[in-house]
């Protein structure tokens, strides 16, 4: 929440319905919705439209459907970035472990 007060957020620009759209807080309003561990694709969607409208976005009613089918598709590839992160983490991980391994193993030669 601080980074809302603290902290003017960024402005990041996405395709809704093809229209080029400003969504203020975007990377806020993903990671927010991510770390509430949510599954389920329609609460996840609310979640995304709630939390764009806290962030001063104007959505009408009208577009709502729009505008949730476009935030859940940034919010997948969010996803899928944290996760490739993740896995590149645990791999470099594991080849520290190897290499510590094979030195342990030299050592004990």
């Amino acid at each position: 929440m601080c980074a809302r007060c603290c902290s003017k957020p960024i402005t990041t620009i996405i395709k809704i319905d093809g229209i080029e759209t400003g969504i203020i807080g975007l990377d806020q309003i993903l990671t927010e919705v991510f770390v509430s561990n949510l599954n389920a694709e329609e609460e996840i969607k609310n979640l995304l439209l709630q939390k764009t409208r806290e962030y001063g976005n104007y959505v009408s009613s009208s577009r709502e459907v729009a505008y949730k089918n476009s935030l859940y598709i940034e919010y997948k590839n969010f996803v899928s970035e944290i996760e490739k992160l993740q896995k590149a983490r645990e791999n470099e991980k594991s080849s520290v472990e190897k290499s510590k391994w094979k030195i342990f193993k030299k050592n004990k030669r």
